[in-house]
């Protein structure tokens, strides 16, 4: 296992993490689930 390899699971892991806590939050604070999908988007498309 090359150390890169850990690296893109290491990030993609966390991606997820900060994915869930968007969703998670966006659910409990009962916000309008589009407008924040597509503030997301946005706001992540430069790590892209």
């Amino acid at each position: 296992m090359s150390p890169m390899l850990w690296m893109m699971i290491f990030f993609f892991s966390l991606m997820n993490l900060f994915i869930i806590m968007f969703l998670m939050n966006s659910i409990y604070l009962n916000l309008n689930f589009k407008n924040m999908l597509n503030y997301n988007i946005k706001k992540w498309n430069w790590m892209w």
